[in-house]
């Protein structure tokens, strides 16, 4: 697309926001403008609706259940409320391990090393190959009944390298480690339709799948949750695990963009992007 002349093919670093998620977003900047935790009168309930089935919408464009969604403000903090939300499970047990491949992106790497310094983790970067693929082989050498948790990316954000998510998931799920996939890049680059099979702890972002900007989310598998720790404390909003006022209109703009990317107009627009990827290659 062009902006002020300029053409702009910067889609990994944001998308533009989608019409129809706009359309979908307007009213609740205007008359359903209400809390969505105000429960006490029909403005919140209505605002409450609103997330709930935005949440379903995310919930099924990864095959997982609404109640496994929680709402953060971009995928950086849904990274931090995986890894750090979980470390103090890690804490109480023997694993103490913690192995994140090496392209992962600066703010997973920068979570390793909070691990590592604050709560004794061992954190082990794990290669790739000339094309940024994980080397399955140090995978499976590396994993063993001390690994806490494992940290792969969907489709790198710099390359574009899309991972192989299942497999890496039979080896992990293997040794009884928890697997957290970021996948902020992911929608737009492949099918994630069964990505709540394969990890634990999905890390999702709005604007990275034509929706606004300042929202993400975290799947989080429902026996999971009640060993995380928050890493925003305040009023117990969702289920206490990330505090504070839930935007309802970046929610209804995120849940209608991932209807889109879940839908046939999705898969059609993947196809396009690689075709347009391979021509311009």
């Amino acid at each position: 697309m062009k902006i002020d002349g300029v053409i702009y093919l910067d889609h990994q670093a944001t998308c533009p926001l989608d019409s129809t998620v706009f359309a979908e977003m307007m009213p609740y900047f205007e008359g359903r403008f209400g809390n969505p935790h105000s429960s006490d009168h029909a403005v919140g309930w209505r605002a409450s609706q609103a997330v709930q089935r935005a949440a379903s919408e995310i919930a099924t464009l990864i095959g997982a259940d609404p109640d496994e969604i929680i709402f953060t403000s971009g995928a950086t903090e849904a990274n931090n409320l995986a890894l750090l939300g979980l470390a103090r499970e890690g804490l109480a047990s023997k694993r103490r391990r913690i192995l994140l491949s090496s392209i992962e992106h600066k703010c997973v790497l920068e979570i390793g090393r909070a691990l590592s310094v604050e709560y004794g983790f061992s954190i082990e970067h794990l290669p790739v190959d000339s094309q940024g693929a994980l080397d399955l082989d140090a995978l499976e050498n590396s994993i063993a009944d001390d690994v806490f948790l494992v940290s792969v990316m969907g489709a790198n954000n710099e390359i574009g390298t899309i991972q192989d998510i299942e497999r890496i998931s039979r080896i992990v799920g293997a040794s009884g480690a928890y697997f957290h996939c970021d996948a902020a890049q992911a929608p737009s680059a492949m099918d994630v339709s069964r990505l709540a099979d394969h990890a634990d702890l999905v890390s999702l972002s709005s604007h990275k799948m034509y929706g606004p900007s300042g929202i993400g989310a975290l799947f989080a598998r429902r026996d999971l949750q009640p060993l995380m720790q928050p890493t925003i404390l305040g009023g117990g909003q969702q289920n206490g695990l990330r505090s504070g006022t839930l935007p309802a209109a970046l929610c209804v703009g995120f849940g209608a963009a991932a209807s889109i990317a879940a839908s046939e107009g999705g898969d059609h627009r993947r196809k396009q992007l690689a075709d347009l990827r391979d021509s311009f290659l």
